[in-house]
């Protein structure tokens, strides 16, 4: 299976009750600090004045999903007010032109196009923010977080749209196009995902560690899981039937250890299971 860049790989390991976990200290990761939005704004502004004069037409992906959002009357008005919402303080405006810096959804489906048609680039900013790997998470950042950017983004149409979205950007991360000039990999998926040289990353011979996937970290750690929580409030409380999709494997976790580790956008990618033992079962 290979799993192209996700802003935030959230690798949840399930264990039944009487399992324990011995916890260490670690440092939280994935929240923003100051320097964060700085470097979220720059980038932001760099990317929309490359698009600013662009008279290229639109993929036809992105086209389509211009087309929902203008065909459906409740998804026009949302995607208009998620944009308006956003306030007009210094922090989310373009210093030169004094502009939100994406002023409505048709501006957003331009600077999309840009970003499904391009590879992320290393620079000392993206390597700082991390999160610009999956840059479309960058581009609704602040819409998302509006009452109206929320309900937008909970609509199937929309989600099917995106995914449908994101397939095009993983079709050019797998073409030779996205790793010009060519320093060795086919794509810059290939680049992604490549092998660790042999011996490099060896593995705990004890079978009761759980070695991170990929280059995730210690993340969440939560002791008697309930069957039914409150997931979506602050602090995340895990929801064992929600996880599992009402699965009937939920009653055998209940009551159980969750353990959750954090991904950067920008970290080693290429899946490698954390845990010994053989696969049951694959939800959706």
């Amino acid at each position: 299976m290979r799993l192209h860049c996700t802003p935030v790989l959230l690798l949840l390991a399930l264990f039944a009750s009487g399992y324990t976990i011995r916890e260490s200290s670690y440092n939280d990761v994935g929240r923003w600090t100051v320097r964060d939005q700085h470097d979220y704004r720059e980038w932001l502004v760099d990317v929309t004045r490359r698009t600013e004069n662009s008279s290229q037409q639109l993929h036809p992906t992105v086209r389509e999903f211009g087309d929902l959002i203008e065909s459906r009357p409740h998804l026009r008005m949302l995607f208009a007010l998620m944009f308006q919402a956003v306030p007009r303080s210094p922090r989310y405006l373009d210093e030169l032109s004094g502009r939100p810096q994406i002023r409505d959804y048709r501006h957003m489906l331009r600077v999309l196009d840009h970003l499904i048609q391009t590879a992320p680039a290393y620079s000392t900013r993206t390597n700082r923010m991390s999160y610009a790997g999956i840059p479309l998470n960058t581009l609704l950042t602040w819409p998302m977080g509006k009452q109206s950017g929320f309900a937008a983004f909970l609509d199937p149409e929309v989600n099917a749209m995106i995914k449908k979205t994101l397939g095009i950007w993983g079709e050019y991360l797998q073409s030779p196009d996205s790793v010009l000039p060519n320093r060795g990999f086919l794509s810059w998926d290939d680049f992604f995902i490549r092998f660790f040289r042999k011996g490099i990353r060896p593995v705990a011979g004890n079978d009761s560690v759980i070695a991170n996937a990929c280059k995730s970290k210690p993340y969440k750690v939560q002791h008697n899981a309930s069957a039914h929580d409150q997931f979506w409030v602050k602090e995340r409380p895990y929801s064992i039937v929600d996880m599992l999709s009402g699965d009937p494997l939920s009653e055998k976790f209940i009551g159980g250890t969750v353990y959750q580790a954090f991904l950067s956008s920008l970290s080693y990618h290429r899946w490698h299971a954390p845990v010994s033992g053989r696969i049951m079962k694959a939800l959706p």
